[in-house]
């Protein structure tokens, strides 16, 4: 009877034990996994050092960008790219891509920053209308365009070459007589009405007719391309803030009175491309001619 009930006793304690073995085994699985696993405490713990050694690396760059804005107060790429090889950020410049605006560090984090990123180059021969600042024209019979008013509020105006619209783009050959609309004028008091704000105007390449800015008198400075082949009669006339004109290779003649009392025009470069300057041109005003190569025109 004794030998019966001690079979018993070991069969028990055997079960038992093998019970306990298989928990065990369950438990240590268990640990395991939530160590090794995706969001084991070990891939955590690394992904933290990763994410702190991150964030110290991105503090290193701004403080970079700010010592470059420091030094230079308006930093180019170059600047910026110096004082993160200073700040040991970076080893070299192979290490900044300007393209996408990101750098890939000497601990081999890639990591965006929009002050190394170059603007995507502007096709400057083709400059849009914008219909709520332009009035315009459009001839069918030529597809071309000519401008009538300009009512935006812009400092700097640019004059467009192109409208686009639905059957393709048309290009803008002229400006038709006086460009500033009635309604951004001011008045002098007197007679004259005109746009204080303007002070610059920059007038598109294939552009060839000016129209004309009489008595814009805060205009300080123009810019015709050579597309314009004549300055007209009186088109800048007592535009007397007027001291910086730029005229491009391509224009041939300069008008009677194109620059009646322009008091603060003193000097004017006259392309090689210039065969007509009427006597007139610069009447009332203190402006010196010279050629591309400084000398005087007499």
């Amino acid at each position: 009877m004794k030998q019966i009930l001690t079979k018993k006793a070991r069969g028990v304690t055997l079960i038992a034990l093998v019970i306990t073995v298989v928990v065990l085994l369950i438990l240590a699985g268990i640990t395991i996994n939530s160590l090794t696993n995706e969001k084991g405490i070990i891939k955590e713990a690394k992904t933290a050092k990763k994410d702190t050694e991150k964030a110290a690396v991105e503090e290193q760059i701004e403080l970079a960008i700010i010592k470059a804005e420091q030094k230079y107060r308006n930093p180019t790429i170059e600047n910026i790219i110096e004082e993160l090889i200073n700040s040991k950020v970076i080893t070299n410049d192979s290490q900044v891509d300007k393209t996408t605006g990101t750098i890939t560090t000497d601990l081999g984090y890639v990591i965006e920053v929009s002050e190394l990123k170059e603007e995507e180059p502007i096709d400057e021969s083709k400059v849009y209308l914008d219909p709520a600042k332009w009035t315009y024209k459009i001839d069918n019979s030529t597809n071309t365009a000519t401008l009538l008013k300009y009512s935006g509020r812009d400092s700097r105006v640019i004059v467009p070459n192109y409208i686009k619209t639905e059957n393709g783009d048309v290009p803008i050959k002229g400006i038709e007589n006086y460009i500033w609309d009635e309604s951004i004028c001011d008045t002098d008091g007197e007679y004259n009405m005109y746009p204080s704000f303007v002070t610059s105007v920059i007038v598109s390449e294939g552009i060839e007719s000016l129209g004309t800015f009489v008595s814009t008198e805060n205009l300080a400075s123009i810019t015709i391309p050579g597309t314009v082949k004549q300055i007209g009669y009186m088109t800048f006339a007592c535009c007397y803030s007027l001291s910086t004109v730029t005229l491009g290779e391509g224009v041939e003649k300069i008008m009677d009175m194109a620059f009646y009392r322009c008091t603060a025009l003193t000097r004017i470069v006259i392309p090689n491309t210039t065969t007509q300057i009427s006597d007139g041109a610069f009447r009332g005003s203190p402006t010196k001619l010279v050629d591309s190569n400084g000398n005087p025109i007499n």
